[in-house]
């Protein structure tokens, strides 16, 4: 009966080693899971963040794309303008060379008539 008395030892003490190293591992376990669980907590608020990060960002780009397409046309418009400016001043410098050259023809209008008038005085003063 020893050997059975001793055979129910080994096994107990064996069961026992079995199930203290069950409850270490199972202890293990449970403090790899609770990291774990704070990791994925930590993940989901980060993932949070960045889903809200992202509507930001977007609303943004929304905007930015507006202010762009403004300024896309006020810039249309100053062409126009522009283009609308270089026409008049085309046509004010071709209205400045016509009076210019309208200016040129009197002056030489006007030298013709000063040589007629000073004939015209030397021939009154030779007639007398």
């Amino acid at each position: 009966m020893s050997c059975k008395n001793e055979e129910c030892r080994q096994l107990k003490e064996y069961f026992d080693e079995y199930i203290k190293s069950s409850q270490e591992m199972e202890e293990e376990l449970e403090a790899e899971i609770a990291a774990n669980n704070v990791k994925i907590n930590e993940m989901a608020l980060d993932s949070a963040d960045l889903k809200e990060e992202i509507v930001e960002l977007n609303e943004k780009i929304a905007f930015f794309k507006l202010e762009i397409s403004k300024l896309e046309d006020q810039a249309e418009l100053f062409t126009s303008q522009l283009s609308d400016i270089k026409a008049q001043k085309n046509n004010a410098d071709n209205y400045i060379d016509s009076l210019e050259s309208r200016i040129r023809q009197l002056e030489a209008s006007q030298a013709l008539l000063e040589a007629e008038k000073e004939q015209a005085v030397k021939l009154n003063s030779s007639m007398r």
